[in-house]
């Protein structure tokens, strides 16, 4: 079973921020096992979505500007920012299998909120999410959100998954 938290949002509404609260929570909620390949936790995947960050607040097991250099594309694709947010996440979605590992996964994505309401890339993502995971629950941050809040929310959710 995984549950995966795809946090989306317009840019500044603190969809890092709260990714890297809900990794630390649930890392301090379940027992850490620590991947001797990479050094992270097995029990919580964190990837990143955005190729335009340029420090994340957490450490990540797939980071998307591994992948693809924003600068390049655009230069190679003639785009601005916002075009070439949307295409490394199409070009992203076409490689990527969507497997995950870990009992939880954390998703942070670009603040380009179009990237996933007018683009496919949004959708591909979901439907290699239901495919690869036996088990998928979404939780979306579309505004600034009360974090004590959503914390109690989150911890009963979790609570009613075991």
């Amino acid at each position: 079973m995984s549950i995966t938290f795809l946090n989306i949002g317009m840019a500044g509404t603190g969809k890092s921020t709260f990714s890297a609260r809900l990794n630390l929570w649930l890392s301090a909620k379940n027992k850490i096992e620590i991947n001797q390949d990479t050094g992270l936790n097995k029990n919580v995947t964190l990837i990143n979505l955005d190729p335009a960050i340029l420090k994340t607040k957490m450490p990540l097991d797939i980071d998307i500007r591994e992948y693809f250099d924003i600068e390049q594309v655009m230069k190679d694709y003639n785009l601005g920012p916002n075009g070439s947010v949307t295409t490394i996440l199409n070009l992203f979605m076409l490689q990527w299998n969507g497997k995950i590992d870990g009992k939880y996964c954390v998703i942070d994505t670009p603040g380009q909120i179009e990237a996933f309401v007018w683009s496919n890339s949004g959708k591909v993502l979901v439907q290699k999410m239901i495919e690869k995971n036996n088990y998928y629950q979404i939780k979306e941050s579309f505004e600034e959100i009360d974090t004590l809040k959503s914390q109690n929310e989150l911890q009963k959710d979790l609570e009613n998954e075991s």
